[in-house]
């Protein structure tokens, strides 16, 4: 796994190793699991996206829906509602997170 899974900015933050390894805990390990995100340029606790992370959201969420799809889910296009601009908001709703 790569190393960049295991490190967190905080003993607060859950992040993917954890969770594959409480899933190994459990005994419900997944058969195959696909990791999609982007490098930022800077990882420190900003509230701004970086360049590298902003110039890389579309080829992101073309991957992650290409990715789903792949799985048998359709994925529609919705338009943003007044005032939401934030792909998480966007995200989140469609994929209760």
């Amino acid at each position: 796994m790569a190393e960049a899974v295991w490190n967190r900015l905080s003993p607060h933050q859950v992040g993917v190793a954890d969770l594959l390894e409480a899933a190994r805990l459990i005994d419900f390990y997944p058969s195959a699991v696909t990791l999609l995100g982007l490098v930022p340029e800077v990882i420190d606790l900003a509230v701004v996206r970086s360049n590298a992370v902003d110039n890389g959201l579309d080829e992101l969420v073309a991957a992650i829906v290409g990715e789903v799809q792949s799985l048998g889910y359709r994925m529609v296009r919705e338009p943003e509602a007044a005032g939401r601009n934030s792909l998480g908001l966007s995200l989140a709703r469609h994929f209760g997170m």
